[in-house]
């Protein structure tokens, strides 16, 4: 398991039935059934097939006479779990004023948003211009290119300013074919106010969706973090944790610098790596507050 999203979905501790440790020993199974890959490792498919059933039947003969002590060892941990750990969930419930729906709702809140992208779109936007359209505040007339100049470059140069000239031109008859369809009589300046104000907006959006991806990026972190402090946790899984905290390091790293370079139009909040990667809490990273998908109040 990569990290904290695709563990809620596909960990075994998520998945109702699989038991509450090893799988119910199909771990021990499948561990001690890597032996039998050295008998088959050059063998054929047929042999293949003859040495793990073999395993598998000399497997189940030999635990089918521990089998009473693994049931009786299963009904102890459950009779100890509903004698012991229930009680304490429902005095923990009770105190928090919550229930165990709430619980289930959290979960699959947390899945969801885990899987979920920020919507960022506009219609009122989408319908006027591109997601990725460019503002440039100059001069919208471009010197036109002579064919004298052109012939001093090179055959390649020509070769990609004729491929240049035939994709300008079809989309200048999608552009005048989509003002025609939404009844566009006047092209935007650059002291109009829709144009003012959509400008704004891109600069809006962008600032939002750099700190909606940084704000996931934090979250996982805070997750992965806490699970690291969690009893239980064995040093294979530390170590493995660990090294996943590393290289996630690097990406919120890189999310921070694209934060810092989108929240200086419009101006915000800066942020730098040594006070992200000390935050313990949600309530801590106030920069939340401003995402759409704002989870502050959430327990």
């Amino acid at each position: 398991m990569h990290n904290w999203a695709c563990q809620k979905e596909n960990h075994p501790n998520s998945i109702i039935g699989l038991g509450l440790k090893d799988l119910e020993t199909l771990e021990c199974i499948f561990s001690a059934s890597n032996a039998v890959t050295i008998v088959t490792c050059y063998s054929t498919i047929y042999y293949h097939c003859v040495f793990i059933n073999i395993f598998f039947c000399q497997w189940d003969e030999e635990k089918y006479l521990n089998l009473g002590t693994i049931l009786y060892k299963n009904y102890k941990q459950a009779l100890h779990i509903t004698t012991h750990k229930s009680p304490a969930l429902d005095e923990t419930l009770k105190s928090l004023h919550i229930t165990v729906a709430d619980l289930e709702k959290w979960e699959s809140e947390e899945i969801k948003y885990f899987g979920s992208e920020p919507d960022t779109s506009n219609s009122m936007f989408l319908s006027c211009t591109p997601v990725n359209y460019q503002f440039s505040v100059g001069s919208s007339s471009t010197p036109p290119v002579t064919y004298e100049s052109k012939l001093l470059q090179t055959h390649r140069a020509k070769t990609c300013y004729q491929v240049a000239a035939e994709c300008r031109n079809k989309l200048l008859v999608e552009v005048v074919d989509m003002g025609v369809k939404m009844r566009i009589d006047s092209h935007w300046q650059s002291s109009d106010h829709q144009y003012i104000k959509t400008v704004k907006y891109m600069g809006e959006r962008k600032y939002h969706c750099t700190l909606n991806h940084l704000q996931k990026l934090i979250i996982q972190q805070l997750f992965e973090l806490n699970r690291l402090n969690l009893m239980g946790t064995g040093y294979q899984m530390c170590t493995h944790i660990i090294k996943s905290l590393n290289t996630h390091c690097k990406v919120i790293q890189n999310a921070v610098k694209a934060y810092n370079a989108s929240a200086l139009n419009p101006p915000g909040s800066t942020l730098n790596w040594e006070k992200a990667s000390h935050y313990n809490f949600l309530e801590n990273f106030e920069l939340l507050h401003n995402t759409h998908q704002d989870i502050c109040d959430k327990p």
